[in-house]
């Protein structure tokens, strides 16, 4: 092809699914020219269609692991998965006129596992393509995957005609892989504008996602009703097949449709192969969008408004707008944790680390393609960050920033508590019910990197102060003052964002240890200066990269919060119980001294009281008091408001409320004329009195169980109420965190999915610390990423 493609070409499959006019959508397929051999008339023949931007001018093309104009998993895994077509008789070249072909071959050497690029469905002279080659990959060399890949491909395409008549077009091309350069971001899809063209089946034109269109709604002809290729697994039943799709209906009771579309009595998983799958693995992305939303009692989205300072309640876009406050968002952002009661003063949502991937065991899969998803070991996976048994980590640490109070900025190392085990179903990509309970440690390290060095040996490296000569021959500089983020004046000192055009104004706090991504070594920790690798994107913020190589100083370790971690890609909600008169819209209780306001932090052992809330030994008469990072009250167990506040079964669909009233948070009584007996409040209040049957009669505590005769209610931590109703810096009535499945999973490729929780955050019990994160509270986080069934096909 020496004349080169119009790259405006209109077929439909190169553009694939078209978006509304305006809209950014991801840049697809166009057409590469081949080495220029042959007859410029003959051109047309055979084309490569390969998804890449920009779009090269010759017939070689070169792609970097993990970027996103043409790396379809814009990961960086070593290795480079291209979208690659054979074409032909296309009419973007006025020189060349279609012909009937009498074949048409597409020779790929250097790709492992592929010889041949699938054949178009027609070779009739009208434009058509294959599929794209589904396992076009090229895995870099060497042991450290530094070493690029290539590949070429060899066109050929000859028409029906004899002798001079019979034309030949031949075409090379030379694809490569090269690695990620190091320290810097995954580069993202490009976008392009286009705009709206209809796509009908049937129409005698390849538009959108169609596979073939031959101009009719004839089944078994070859191209299908529904505009793709007659095959098993296109769900329409032609020809010899018994059924269609695997795992769908079609077949008798007890029989399965397999993956070559006959019914059989078996228990196959009918998964893709080889058969079955044995892991399921996830990687997370940066993301993008919402994925959930919060309501007030009416069930309407709550705005975007100020909470707390000078603007309360007053519209706003970010924090900045919020003077004294934070922006509470009435819609979550994907990749993004929030928490906190209506109280929260730390800005939301802190942002979640990209890149990581946790692998789940399939330990079953039935015949209607259900899977059972259990837990991997280390031995399993080869790390200890990315399996999912009891003591792997979870993910990279995690840093939660409160610029308002750097001071109280945290670092978060989150470990499986107890082996993750959930369900999942290949055809559609769905997980459910996935738990993975998670100790969350929490190490309260304000901005561990306040002053910095600039320049010399130890670039990036902690310092005492501007004064500091350890940095020689570079400088110690204060980086907690406030610098343009972005933008044309990105590093600069700066007030407010005006400051920052394209930017905005904020102040650099990395409450984790970073991975230097110009140096390759460890900021701050006890591994300063020791060799890293980052475990996500710098692009993430100031906070990041962080990794596990460079762990958090061990002294600031602040305690371990249980987290009930369950993922969906589903919804997953949870709604507020009024527990009156002590508080109304409270998602997660935990038992609470209605005087002191101070949560109790155990259970007694032993003792009149065992068995009941504590902080103190003296709450223990005769035991001791067991620390339990809180106890809960009332909470549902099953349903879609699992582990969340509840006052009867009625708050708890599916599921039950096992200590209506909260009697999980009564006390026993000490003296008196009732000792040992269950008491719900340490005295009657104002008007009441304590019955001798400990009852209280009159007062604002009519019918409550007290102690008579003078006994003392021990602990008293006898209200169930969490930090401060509502949210997230609203009074909330309902939260809701909406994810996506990643599609039928039996091809075995990496497909976009997100996953979300609702939870409950217990109290850290250092004062400062809950104030600012108004805890406890619920939390709610999505994970976008890719997910993927292992193993691939050979």
């Amino acid at each position: 092809m020496r004349e080169t493609k119009d790259r405006g070409c209109r077929l439909a499959l190169l553009l694939a699914a078209t978006l509304v006019s305006g809209l950014a959508a991801r840049a697809f397929a166009g057409m590469i020219e081949g080495d220029g051999k042959g007859k410029a008339a003959n051109n047309c023949l055979v084309e490569l269609s390969v998804q890449v931007s920009p779009l090269p001018t010759g017939s070689k093309m070169t792609c970097n692991d993990c970027d996103g104009g043409c790396d379809l998993d814009q990961t960086p895994d070593g290795v480079c998965t291209l979208q690659v077509a054979l074409c032909v008789n296309q009419t973007n070249d006025s020189g060349c006129t279609p012909v009937e072909l009498k074949k048409a071959i597409g020779k790929v050497m250097g790709v492992k596992g592929l010889k041949m690029l699938p054949a178009p469905s027609s070779l009739a002279g009208d434009p058509s393509c294959g599929a794209f080659a589904s396992n076009f990959q090229l895995k870099l060399g060497g042991k450290k995957k530094n070493r690029p890949k290539t590949a070429v491909v060899v066109l050929t395409g000859i028409s029906t005609g004899k002798r001079k008549a019979r034309r030949v077009d031949t075409d090379h091309f030379v694809l490569t892989c090269k690695p990620h350069p190091a320290g810097t971001d995954c580069p993202p899809p490009p976008t392009v504008t286009t705009t709206t063209i209809p796509v009908v089946c049937g129409d005698g034109t390849r538009e959108g996602d169609e596979e073939c269109d031959d101009g009719n709604l004839v089944d078994g002809d070859g191209c299908d009703s529904n505009c793709t290729r007659t095959r098993c697994g296109n769900g329409i039943k032609t020809g010899t097949e018994a059924c269609d799709p695997p795992c769908g209906s079609g077949c008798p009771q007890g029989q399965v449709c397999t993956n070559s579309c006959t019914c059989e009595t078996t228990t196959a998983c009918a998964c893709g192969t080889p058969d079955p799958p044995t892991m399921l693995q996830f990687t997370s992305k940066i993301g993008s969008g919402t994925c959930g939303m919060m309501k007030d009692d009416g069930g309407n989205v709550l705005p975007d408004v100020c909470a707390g300072g000078s603007f309360a309640g007053q519209p706003c876009t970010t924090t900045s707008d919020c003077t004294g406050g934070i922006c509470s968002q009435g819609r979550f952002t994907c990749g993004g944790l929030y928490f906190g009661g209506g109280g929260v003063s730390v800005p939301l949502p802190s942002v979640v680390p990209d890149m990581s991937s946790a692998l789940s065991k399939v330990t079953a899969c039935t015949n209607n393609c259900t899977l059972t998803l259990g837990a991997t070991t280390q031995a399993d996976t080869g790390s200890d960050r990315t399996c999912t048994s009891a003591g792997c980590k979870f993910g990279p640490p995690l840093p939660v920033t409160n610029p308002p109070q750097a001071q109280l900025s945290t670092c978060i190392i989150n470990e499986v508590a107890q082996d993750a085990a959930g369900v999942g179903d290949c055809r559609t990509g769905e997980t459910s019910a996935l738990s993975v309970p998670l100790n969350s440690k929490i190490f309260l390290t304000g901005n561990l990197l306040a002053f910095r060095c600039r320049g010399g040996t130890r670039a990036g490296e902690p310092c005492t102060g501007v004064a500091d000569t350890a940095c020689a021959p570079g400088t110690c500089e204060d980086d907690s003052v406030a610098r343009c983020r972005g933008g044309t004046n990105a590093g600069n000192t700066c007030l407010q964002d005006s400051e920052c055009p394209g930017g905005k104004c904020a102040v650099p706090i990395r409450p984790c240890p970073i991975c230097n991504p110009e140096t390759g070594k460890c900021n701050g920790g006890p591994n300063n200066s020791l060799a890293c690798t980052p475990a996500d994107s710098a692009s993430l913020g100031d906070a990041y990269p962080t990794t596990h190589d460079c762990p958090p100083p061990p002294e600031k370790f602040l305690g371990t919060l249980p987290i009930a971690f369950q993922l969906t890609t589903g919804t997953a909600s949870r709604t507020a119980v009024d527990n009156l008169p002590a508080q109304s819209n409270m998602f997660c209780g935990f038992c609470r001294h209605p005087g002191t306001l101070a949560f109790a932090k155990g259970m007694c052992t032993g003792g009149i009281n065992a068995n009941h809330p504590c902080t103190f030994d003296t709450h223990c008469p005769g035991g001791t008091c067991t620390p339990t990072q809180g106890v809960k009250c009332s909470r549902c167990v099953g349903g879609p408001n699992d582990d969340g506040a509840c006052a009867s079964d009625a708050d708890c669909p599916s599921g039950t409320c096992p200590s209506p009233g909260n009697s999980n948070c009564r006390e026993a009584c000490n003296g008196g004329t009732n000792p040992g007996a269950a008491c719900e409040v340490p005295n009657c209040g104002s008007g009441g009195t304590c019955s001798a049957g400990g009852t209280c009669t009159g007062g604002p505590s009519d019918g409550a169980l007290c102690c008579a005769g003078g006994g003392t209610c021990l602990g008293s931590f006898t209200s169930c109420q969490q930090h401060t109703s509502g949210a997230f810096g609203q009074v909330a009535r309902t939260v809701e965190a909406t994810g996506t499945g990643a599609g039928p999973g039996a091809d075995r490729r990496k497909h976009d999915a997100t996953l979300v929780s609702v939870f409950c955050i217990p109290p850290t019990f250092d004062n400062a610390v809950d104030a600012a994160a108004d805890l406890p509270a619920t939390g709610v986080v999505s994970l976008p990423g890719k997910a993927q069934l292992l193993p691939t096909p050979p």
